[in-house]
């Protein structure tokens, strides 16, 4: 395989492939498009994708045995637009670097049901709002923590968008798309605000009347 240097599709989906991605791959320098889903790859992902599939524009893991740190060498896949490591076992942080992806038009690092979860961790980064042409978000089934940033509502294509399950906590922040998902986009967080009934405000609790009254006379002596 390594011998077909001009090669610039591999679709190898759905097929019962197993063992590490083969290291001769590398020099099919012009690929664009490389699908090994559904299949039982394992190992970490190597750093040389992100070094020598520099036109890549179409990655997609899914459904494999992966594991490990995402490189921060995929970060160098700037004209990457599908991106898809959903159902492996990555864990640890998303790269910041992920602001190069300036045309991504897809974004997905869920995990899913038994057996198998991604294990992302850290919090919704800000710069996912400079990804201001995605249209697709799946990060749900990880452990990622903190707010949901406000810059997210920059996403004006953003017609996707999964965050559930998740330790994500407070507000979701007002803006005309992220209401008009549906509620299971955000459930298993602790968050708060439309589209969910629940309001982000804290209620204050009213003494009663009388109870303030005596208060009051027995501060006076």
């Amino acid at each position: 395989m390594g011998m077909l240097s001009s090669l610039q599709s591999l679709h190898l989906g759905r097929n019962n492939l197993f063992g590490e991605i083969p290291a001769s791959l590398q020099n099919c320098k012009e690929l664009i498009a490389l699908d090994i889903s559904d299949n039982k790859f394992f190992g970490n992902v190597s750093m040389w994708i992100g070094e020598r599939f520099t036109k890549m524009m179409i990655l997609n893991l899914r459904s494999n045995k992966f594991h490990g740190f995402l490189p921060i060498e995929l970060c160098r896949l700037t004209s990457v637009q599908i991106l898809d490591l959903v159902d492996n076992d990555f864990f640890g942080s998303i790269p910041r670097c992920i602001n190069n992806f300036t045309t991504m038009v897809t974004m997905s690092y869920s995990g899913v049901t038994e057996p198998s979860h991604n294990y992302l961790s850290g919090r919704i980064l800000e710069i996912i709002g400079a990804i201001l042409l995605v249209e697709s978000i799946d990060f749900s089934i990880n452990q990622l923590s903190g707010e949901i940033l406000q810059n997210i509502s920059r996403l004006t294509y953003l017609n996707h968008l999964s965050l559930s399950n998740n330790n994500l906590v407070g507000s979701i922040p007002l803006s005309t798309q992220l209401q008009g998902f549906d509620a299971s986009s955000f459930t298993g967080n602790k968050l708060c605000g439309p589209p969910f009934p629940k309001s982000c405000t804290a209620t204050v609790p009213i003494p009663d009347s009388k109870n303030a009254e005596e208060e009051e006379d027995v501060n006076k002596v």
